[in-house]
């Protein structure tokens, strides 16, 4: 049975109330701008609804409020400025405009903040004309953009290839990459709920900033999973070179398959080779030439 009507203002009385959950029902009318007099509350969830109408302001001035839920419901308008300040929202489903900050209309927002490994992690997922776009500030990144004007927009160019006489990245370098792209896969399949499968990952994915902190992006590919699945099944997706052979052979996409791509992306990292060297007749994968010279090792 689902609750009809409209959200009565009188609720906006309630100084004590810490948590009010009206999801999944078949609410009607705007969301009175008297909730923001809910001193106490920490969670509001009003996710899959019928609501219309704009997002208060006034929820802005609720201090303790952690975690807000306004996912597939009908608002419209700019997301208020101090909502994103709050640790957990999403607004999912609607057609918001994130503010004067962004240049994108923000047709969904959700943001989880908390620490893993030591690096402070903000992920913003969006669905902008039909594609899931996902932003994990310091780890993770596609649309890099930011609220502060006095920032613009942060940019991550593309870096021309070496030449011979320029000097190549030391090894505490290369660490560095590969253990932020690692903490970047470990958020993304042990933190986040759904689990979020890149099934692209690549040295080409890795983008650095001016301190060669990893920023692993471009999820075009990536798949949204629940915690309860190991894998999900696909069809086929990725680069050549940094396919893992069972998700060629199953078609079943799982936290396995991003470990498989990273991997090459080591050897690619500690060799300084491509995934594929396309020297002489035959196309020759980085893998196998490693699997030959330990075969080799093996036998001499």
């Amino acid at each position: 049975m689902r609750f009809t009507g409209v959200l009565s203002p009188r609720i906006g009385e309630l100084k004590h109330l810490e948590a009010l959950f009206i999801g999944n029902n078949s609410i009607t009318g705007g969301i009175p701008a008297e909730f923001g007099n809910l001193a106490s509350l920490r969670t509001l969830n009003l996710e899959n609804n019928r609501l219309s109408g704009s997002i208060p302001s006034s929820l802005g001035r609720l201090q303790n409020l952690q975690t807000l839920r306004l996912a597939f419901n009908n608002l419209t308008g700019k997301i208020p400025e101090r909502l994103f300040n709050i640790p957990s929202y999403n607004f999912t489903g609607n057609k918001l405009n994130c503010g004067q900050g962004y240049q994108y209309l923000c047709a969904s927002v959700l943001l989880n903040q908390g620490r893993s490994h030591n690096f402070k992690t903000r992920l913003i997922l969006g669905s902008i004309g039909g594609a899931v776009s996902f932003l994990l500030t310091g780890i993770v990144c596609l649309l890099c953009m930011t609220r502060r004007k006095s920032r613009k927009h942060e940019v991550f160019v593309d870096v021309p290839e070496l030449k011979p006489e320029d000097p190549v990245l030391d090894w505490s370098t290369r660490k560095r990459v590969a253990l932020g792209t690692a903490r970047a896969l470990s958020y993304l399949h042990e933190s986040c709920n759904p689990k979020i499968i890149h099934r692209d990952v690549k040295a080409a994915n890795v983008l650095l900033d001016e301190n060669f902190e990893a920023v692993v992006g471009d999820f075009g590919l990536a798949k949204l999973v629940d915690m309860k699945k190991t894998s999900v099944t696909t069809q086929i997706r990725g680069t050549q070179g940094h396919i893992a052979p069972e998700y060629i052979a199953t078609g079943r996409a799982s936290e396995k398959t991003d470990v498989f791509g990273y991997g090459i992306m080591l050897l690619e990292l500690v060799t300084g080779q491509s995934a594929i060297c396309f020297e002489g007749r035959d196309d020759l994968l980085l893998l196998d030439h490693v699997r030959l010279i330990n075969f080799y090792k093996a036998v001499f």
